[in-house]
């Protein structure tokens, strides 16, 4: 009897050891809560950046085909005060534009996030919003579109 009641409290060691080793894996792994940085300002975003935009854009909507893919690269200038221009390059849907110019508005949050709009060159009357956080002290900023009809993202990065 004493040996059963033995090798029954060494399992349950063992299975105990076994348990709390699996949770110690599984908390090292387990996702932290997300704090955005906080500090930014609408003069955060200030001079020159370059940028690059990808995704799909819905154009059945305007007698077109569908989702077509959409790239853009360029340059854009931050005022400080909420208004930028961005000089660029557009591809849609293998279609080269070059020498496009739009502005647009952006705000920023206290903790590093916001919203921008762009005037779309492309599709006149209908303007590009997106989802904005800053990161790095103003030295990038990361995109994603908020309009119904388009899938994008953003990189932008300070020069």
């Amino acid at each position: 009897m004493k040996r059963i009641r033995t090798v029954r409290d060494f399992a349950a060691a063992i299975a105990l050891v076994a348990l709390l080793s699996i949770l110690g894996a599984t908390s090292k792994h387990m996702a932290r809560a997300a704090y955005a940085a906080s500090g930014c300002s609408i003069s955060t975003l200030t001079g020159n950046y370059g940028f690059t935009q990808t995704g799909f854009f819905n154009f059945s909507k305007n007698g077109g085909g569908g989702y077509a893919p959409t790239a853009d690269v360029g340059i854009a200038n931050f005022d400080g005060t909420g208004h930028f221009t961005a000089m660029f390059t557009d591809s849609t849907n293998g279609k080269i534009t070059t020498g496009l110019s739009a502005p647009g508005t952006y705000t920023v949050d206290s903790n590093c996030t916001g919203t921008m709009t762009i005037v779309n060159v492309t599709s006149p009357g209908e303007n590009a919003n997106y989802t904005t956080v800053i990161l790095g002290g103003g030295t990038e900023m990361m995109a994603i579109s908020t309009n119904n009809e388009a899938t994008q993202t953003v990189s932008i990065k300070k020069q």
